[in-house]
């Protein structure tokens, strides 16, 4: 019988050990709910209007946007079809605003479908309810992509169809695409913006191919996990370093050997824990590097997996880049949108212009802080204030994206002048309440903070609220 070598007794062990370990709890690392597989989050932590603060003048494709994948495959088809867990609306009030419709013609009519399996919804319905929600948050516009799926129609009786479908939403239709392939976001706002993956010779939106897409989704078995992440990396790097178009999709999505959520989550079910890997450091301190340690017995650690959206979510926020285009996702949660929406902040350059009102970021390097300002000019700009005070060409609005750009949140060392707006996302109510400050000074000190009643009181002025949904 030939020998066993040294390594392969080491590696046997190490994946025995590592398979019969327990799956590790997913509340123990950051950026976990980025994967997200329940209904909704909480409502104050949505994200109805969150193209609010975006300039008029910005181009609908320089935007960072969140996406979901196969968007009306909630359920249907099981655990292997079933790639999101909230409905169309509920994916807009989160902050979704690129959606994927993939529709097969029945009887004259498109119906929604993931493959072969059915989704039970039409996309005349899917449509209703985009143009429900932006007819509530007309700041909002929405891209839907429009596919043949499991469909054997013509072109000319899909676009017969599909121009059927879309008559009766005229109004809520961007119209735009006759003058100008290149719409800003004050163009669109308030429409749906369609993109077409089929007979693209017919103008009825955006062309797919006019974008360059990322889609490296199959996957033969769990491992290949990692290496469909480092091409998600790369494509994040190219686009900020401008290697690739400002018009990019990025597919942070997989099938084929594993089930949507172990992609998006890294997860042994919908709900469950993580996944082990079968290795474990120091032998395989080189492999896998983004995938977390954990779980460790005299100097011997687990390496498990994590999912694509940890991943992204964790890459956005630590290398904070300017711009990743449209980032389609399977069960998308929180920390992944707000990542990507916060993309929407310009950075400072030299000897640039701002509009009035345009929503910056800056990583302070003397506080160690993300500041959030607000242009309170238009024109050219000077440096960013370092400590956290307004100055004659910024407003700063605190340390988090903010819902309205001339409104501030509020921060432990915070300075307010008489009539400066500050937004309170209250959680008692639900609601986002608006208030200004009576007078000046370093509010925080004094603790000063925002009444819960909606009420004034001898330091904020309450100005009125709106409801989170």
């Amino acid at each position: 019988m030939k020998p066993i070598s040294l390594k392969k007794s080491l590696q046997w062990i190490a994946a025995s050990a590592a398979l019969f370990a327990y799956p590790l709890a997913h509340a123990q690392w950051a950026y976990n709910n980025a994967y997200w597989h329940d209904e909704l989050w909480s409502a104050e932590t949505t994200q109805s209007t969150w193209m609010q603060t975006v300039a008029d003048h910005v181009p609908l494709l320089r935007m960072s946007i969140p996406g979901t994948h196969d968007s009306a495959s909630v359920g249907y088809g099981g655990d292997i079809a079933q790639t999101q867990s909230m409905s169309i609306t509920k994916q807009l009030v989160g902050g979704v605003r690129y959606l994927d419709f993939r529709c097969d013609l029945v009887d004259g009519r498109l119906q929604l479908h993931h493959g072969f399996v059915g989704l039970e919804k039409t996309c005349d319905s899917g449509l209703a309810d985009v143009a429900a929600f932006l007819k509530k948050h007309p700041s909002e516009a929405v891209l839907i992509k429009i596919q043949q799926e499991y469909s054997t129609a013509s072109n000319p009786d899909f676009q017969k169809a599909f121009d059927k479908m879309i008559a009766p939403l005229s109004g809520a239709i961007w119209q735009g695409y006759t003058q100008t392939s290149s719409p800003t976001l004050g163009d669109v706002r308030g429409k749906i913006v369609f993109i077409k993956r089929f007979n693209e010779v017919v103008p009825n939106g955006l062309n797919y191919s006019s974008f360059a897409v990322v889609d490296n989704y199959n996957m033969t078995t769990n491992w290949d996990l990692y290496s469909h992440w480092e091409t998600v990396k790369s494509a994040l790097s190219d686009v900020t370093q401008g290697k690739m178009p400002e018009a990019t999709i990025i597919n942070i999505v997989g099938s084929g050997g594993s089930f949507p959520y172990f992609v998006s989550g890294g997860r042994s079910s919908p709900h469950g824990g993580h996944l082990v890997t079968g290795l474990t450091t120091p032998g395989w301190s080189h492999s896998y590097p983004d995938f977390p340690r954990d779980s460790c017995f005299i100097g011997i650690c687990s390496i498990y997996f994590k999912g694509l959206n940890e991943l992204t979510a964790e890459y956005l926020e630590k290398n904070k880049p300017s711009h990743v285009g449209i980032i389609v996702a399977d069960f998308p949660g929180k920390p992944l949108v707000d990542a990507i929406i916060e993309r929407n902040a310009r950075t400072w350059r030299y000897n640039d212009t701002a509009s009035a009102g345009e929503v910056f970021v800056y990583q302070n390097p003397y506080l160690k802080t993300t500041d959030y300002f607000a242009a309170r000019k238009s024109g050219a700009y000077w440096y960013f204030p370092t400590d956290h005070r307004d100055n004659g060409d910024w407003i700063f609005l605190g340390h988090d994206f903010p819902t309205q750009s001339t409104a501030r949140s509020w921060v432990p060392d915070g300075y307010a002048q008489v009539g400066d707006l500050y937004e309170y996302r209250n959680p008692y109510s639900h609601t986002i309440d608006y208030f200004k400050s009576r007078r000046a000074g370093y509010y925080a000190q004094e603790r000063l903070w925002f009444p819960i009643n909606q009420k004034s009181n001898a330091y904020w002025e309450y100005v009125g609220s709106k409801v989170l949904n």
